[in-house]
């Protein structure tokens, strides 16, 4: 099956899932020592970060944008088809589509305010990083375990990949003005996300590519 079992999902779903529930309300109230991370972040990273670190937030930059990522999930899709994952396929799709709602939702009732006339502060969690944490997760799980043997090449492919998301919210700190906790959100959201959709498809995919009559691996 694409999705390895893992004993402490279950858990981690739980435990992702409160603590992204307790930041939401942090972010709600105005915590003040959310609003001071806000603030220290984005003064270093838009004036102290050191000039050796520029090239890999340009880097990042180029892909923190709506048309890239969306091309990716085009190209995973695409990944899992041709390897007969169609069930997988159509799961993706669609879990980031939902994931897509429940952000919005989220962000509307986190963000919205009515202190000085209707505003919305900057969307938490991320929809940008949310999406790309899902494209990254998932090349973890079927991509770098099929180009490495090695457990310790597949470590360090994992933390690239983690470096690499990494650079990708500094540079919308940097250049797009986006907020600490709106980051910090969509990692947490994001993680809490991928264990419950993978939970899911485990559970669910036998059962779900028998009654579609989707053929193909699962």
């Amino acid at each position: 099956m694409l999705i390895q079992p893992d004993k402490l999902r279950k858990l981690l779903i739980i435990i992702f899932g409160l603590v992204f529930a307790v930041f939401c309300l942090a972010v709600r109230f105005n915590a003040v020592l959310l609003t001071f991370g806000d603030d220290a972040a984005t003064l270093v990273v838009q004036n102290m970060l050191p000039h050796s670190l520029q090239a890999l937030i340009t880097i990042g930059h180029l892909f923190a944008h709506y048309w890239v990522v969306l091309s990716f999930i085009a190209l995973m899709a695409g990944v899992l088809y041709l390897a007969q994952y169609k069930i997988a396929m159509w799961w993706f799709i669609i879990s980031q589509a939902m994931g897509m709602l429940v952000c919005l939702i989220v962000a509307i009732v986190v963000g919205i305010s009515w202190d000085n006339g209707l505003k919305l502060r900057d969307m938490m969690p991320n929809l940008l990083l949310v999406w790309w944490s899902q494209i990254l997760f998932l090349m973890v799980a079927l991509i770098v375990p099929r180009l490495f043997q090695s457990r310790r090449l597949q470590i360090m492919m994992n933390w690239l990949i983690g470096v690499f998301w990494i650079f990708m919210m500094i540079s919308l700190v940097q250049i797009n003005n986006m907020l600490l906790s709106s980051g910090l959100g969509a990692l947490l959201f994001g993680y809490f996300w991928w264990q419950l959709t993978a939970q899911t498809y485990r559970k669910r995919a036998r059962q779900w590519q028998h009654v579609l009559k989707i053929d193909g691996r699962v």
